[in-house]
């Protein structure tokens, strides 16, 4: 199967990711987390399954589960953290981006289909080409599938049931025959079982559904702690809790002619949210909103001699956000309020190959606020494969934030109230990079190096002498920030694997006398080194992983001056290990054991980090 999502394609057959038709390179764990969380993109994926779909028989610590996350991110451009891969607390990861299956990938026999429509983030279909593939052995069922499909023409609807003995290319059937009606013009849906515990009720129905509609309800519950602005000025234990609830609908209709290049999609998505908060059971105030996003987009393949090498494609978006916020009122505020604006928006993207192995993007949006100056942003994108071993990377563009409801309009007694003067962020920014691999791909290299400039920064800490709270402003002084990324992998023989990483971030802002200063929690230096050995014949795995935090900056408050004075944090290492054993082909034995070596330390100022733990259990497998 091949998964189109924005400018990306994944194909589960060629074990493959690629951007505008060029492979990009991506380790296997993290290409695997991409795919199982995009086939489950209709729920949130546990932590617990993807351990056991990623590392089966394998005892890894989180931080695997963290970096694999971190690697599948950055392959997808997924800058934002949540924009496609969303983290949803507690509970697992979600694939959240726009999806389009393509069927099969390769041909049995050698035969490789034809190019596909080079993709772009503004459409997420595109044109299939309606040449037949090469199928060998299935003709007779092949045939009988296509009797059924021109009864159903006719008016005679029917339910047809392919079964035979495991491997021998049922999905495969499917998938050729979906890519014929496809060709056809006909709407196709995907829906596939999945084995195990946990799978929602009629979730094969939804799965087929979801492309036309989705619909998700959420509610959650957590606790946090208070600030002692009085003494220390550090966290304190508090009886503080916050409820929520979210619901998303979302609807699409697209459209995609056979044998043209072009394509359109319609699609309207809600979100309700609202916030209740609770000191000691008592409830003290609430919040919400609601957005509407109605959007239309779509694109043109063209080329030379019929062969798609160029794509232009398109979006218009409208969007109308409600806030609101009830809760008691004082001397210097109310916070009941009704707050509302909208935003109209165009974007326009170029993605050609102009040469073998060379692919380039161009894109720019507008962005017209019914309550903020117009935001102006383009990106350009350019990926060269010098050799089956080396790609060249560049890229550079702007981007735009707008400030959120509760920084204009926000009111909470005794902290903090709003600013409507706010004016949305802006940032400019480029980064290079290559990636490489040699000896038959047991090792693999990925560099790059960015810098990113940021103007109108928001920062919500500032304290507001008129109402004696804390309030957001625009900083009257840019920020930047360099650096280097780079990821080392070695496949040492089947029994050792070995992954390091190091990032170096230089960081840095002015303050109102234009000095410059360390940005606050962004360590200059961070690493990590993970290592995971198979031992007496596959039976037993153990897994260490070290990551290192440089030391860094942060703020801390100080009750006697109303400021915010500038402490340090100091450097950390972090210990993890994970080992198991197979005591029957369905029992094995795990044990793991986090910060190994009891390190005491803070990431965050007056938030210590837990201490040694261990954690063992016994897994079983049952009827496979």
């Amino acid at each position: 199967m091949i998964y189109r999502f924005g400018p990306f394609e994944l194909d589960e057959q060629a074990g493959e990711l690629r951007r505008g038709g060029e492979p990009v390179n991506v380790q296997p764990k993290p290409l695997a987390l991409l795919g199982l969380l995009i086939r489950e993109r209709g729920r949130v994926v546990s932590q617990d399954e993807l351990f056991e779909a990623l590392w089966p028989g394998t005892a890894v610590t989180p931080s695997s589960l963290t970096r694999a996350v971190s690697h599948a991110r950055r392959a997808i451009g997924d800058t934002h953290k949540g924009s496609l891969l969303r983290s949803i607390p507690r509970r697992g990861y979600r694939f959240v981006g726009d999806v389009v299956e393509l069927g099969g990938g390769d041909a049995p026999g050698g035969e490789v289909r034809p190019a596909q429509t080079a993709a772009h983030p503004l459409s997420d279909t595109a044109s299939v080409s309606t040449r037949p593939e090469l199928f060998v052995g299935r003709g007779d069922a092949l045939e009988r599938l296509r009797v059924a499909w021109s009864q159903a023409r006719n008016g005679s609807g029917r339910l047809v049931l392919v079964g035979g003995a495991p491997g021998i290319g049922k999905s495969r059937l499917c998938e050729v025959f979906a890519g014929e009606l496809t060709g056809q013009g006909a709407v196709v849906r995907f829906g596939r079982c999945r084995e195990g515990e946990g799978v929602p009720a009629f979730w094969l129905w939804s799965e087929v559904l979801r492309g036309l509609a989705e619909a998700e309800l959420v509610d959650a519950a957590g606790d946090y702690d208070d600030i002692d602005y009085v003494t220390t000025g550090l966290p304190v234990d508090a009886n503080l809790m916050s409820k929520s609830r979210q619901s998303y609908l979302s609807g699409a209709l697209g459209i995609r002619p056979p044998g043209k290049s072009w394509t359109g999609e319609l699609s309207v998505n809600r979100m309700i949210s609202d916030n209740d908060n609770f000191n000691s059971g008592l409830w003290t105030g609430s919040t919400g909103a609601d957005t509407v996003e109605l959007r239309l987009k779509g694109g043109l393949g063209f080329g030379p001699h019929g062969a798609v090498s160029q794509h232009v494609g398109f979006a218009l978006e409208r969007q109308e956000l409600d806030f609101s916020q009830r809760g008691q009122a004082s001397p210097f505020a109310d916070p009941n309020q009704n707050q509302s604006y909208s935003a109209d928006s165009l974007a326009l993207e170029y993605v050609g190959k102009p040469l073998e192995g060379l692919t380039w993007t161009l894109s720019g949006r507008l962005d017209e606020y019914s309550a903020f100056r117009n935001a102006r942003t383009w990106q350009a994108a350019a990926s060269y494969r010098v050799s089956a071993s080396l790609r060249l990377r560049a890229s550079a563009g702007t981007g735009s934030k707008t400030p959120t409801f509760t920084e204009r309009f926000g009111y909470y007694p005794d902290l903090f109230i709003g600013n409507p003067d706010l004016k949305p962020e802006s940032s400019r920014g480029w980064e290079i990079g290559m990636d490489s691999d040699w000896a038959d791909g047991r090792y693999a290299l990925q560099l790059a190096w960015y810098e990113q400039s940021l103007e109108d920064e928001i920062d919500s800490f500032v304290f507001d002498p008129v109402s004696f709270l804390y309030t957001a402003r625009n900083k009257s002084t840019g920020s930047r920030r360099r650096g280097l990324e780079t990821v080392f992998d070695a496949h040492l023989g089947k029994p050792l694997t070995l992954t390091a990483s190091y990032t170096y971030t230089d960081a840095t802002e002015r303050d109102a006398q234009r000095r410059r200063l360390r940005e606050v929690r962004r360590p200059k230096h961070m690493a990590s080194v993970s290592a995971n050995y198979r031992f007496a014949g596959g039976r037993g795995n153990l897994n260490l992983n070290l990551d290192y935090s440089g030391p860094q900056r942060d703020v801390l408050y100080s009750p006697a001056t109303y400021t915010l004075d500038r402490v340090r944090v100091g450097a950390h290492s972090v210990l993890d290990m994970a080992v198991a054993w197979r005591l029957t082909r369905s029992l094995q034995l795990t044990a793991r054991v986090s910060n190994l070596l009891d390190e005491d330390y803070e990431e965050i100022v007056g938030f210590r980090r837990p201490g040694r733990a261990l954690y063992a259990g016994l897994r079983g497998r049952f009827g496979m």
